[in-house]
């Protein structure tokens, strides 16, 4: 079986390591992890469904885990099943270029050599990728402060409402339905004719409400 593996704590993230692996292997199995704690560890719930002679895809070497060392752990453990590893972004850590040079060096500790090599590389793949999110990110508040500098507005003002496409639907759909508003539907009926969550339909409806006053005191 050929399974893809997928771990991001961004959803947008998690679709873009799906198409790179759908992309080479379109027949394979994908999971996807949305991962939304720090350090957790979620290739844990699938590994009992890879055994020996499996192809495991992952986009990149930092997709296994949050952790370098953990990272490895996997890495060393899967080999040893007999797993084919593969790494889309950095195919120097393919578990056939371990193969090739077990097969030119056919010693004992081979592939202990090889999995201290591994570790060494993982390491420096993972402070790389460190150090790629740290520049990033002042690259963004360097361009965020030249910005205000120049007396541009950043993000939304104070107080300001952001309004969405289905906040709107939902606004007027309130407006229309709800008994509130001159419509024919209770709360309950009015939540599930417009496939809201409670705390959303009841947030919008006081919003409205406060808004109707705030015109009746206008027009006294």
């Amino acid at each position: 079986m050929i399974y893809g593996y997928c771990s991001s704590n961004q959803k947008k993230n998690l679709e873009k390591q799906k198409e790179q692996i759908i992309s080479v292997f379109p027949t394979a199995t994908v999971f996807q992890e949305h991962i939304t704690v720090e350090h957790s560890e979620p290739i844990e719930k699938f590994k009992n469904k890879i055994t020996e002679g499996d192809t495991l895809v992952f986009a990149s070497i930092t997709c296994m885990s949050q952790a370098d060392e953990i990272a490895f752990q996997l890495y060393d453990e899967f080999y040893r099943m007999g797993v084919k590893l593969v790494f889309l972004q950095e195919p120097y850590f393919n578990s056939d270029v371990c193969d090739r040079i077990r097969k030119l060096y056919p010693y004992n500790d081979t592939v202990a050599i090889l999995m201290e090599l591994i570790h060494d590389q993982i390491l420096i793949r993972y402070e790389q990728k460190r150090t790629d999110v740290l520049v990033r990110q002042k690259s963004i508040k360097s361009s965020i402060e030249n910005a205000r500098s120049q007396g541009k507005q950043i993000g939304q003002k104070k107080g300001a409402k952001l309004e969405t496409k289905k906040g709107i639907a939902v606004r007027e759909g309130i407006k229309k339905y709800s008994r509130d508003f001159g419509g024919s539907m209770n709360d309950i009926e009015c939540i599930r004719h417009l496939r809201v969550s409670p705390n959303t339909f009841y947030k919008y409806k006081k919003e409205l409400k406060m808004e109707m006053q705030q015109d009746l005191l206008k027009s006294q």
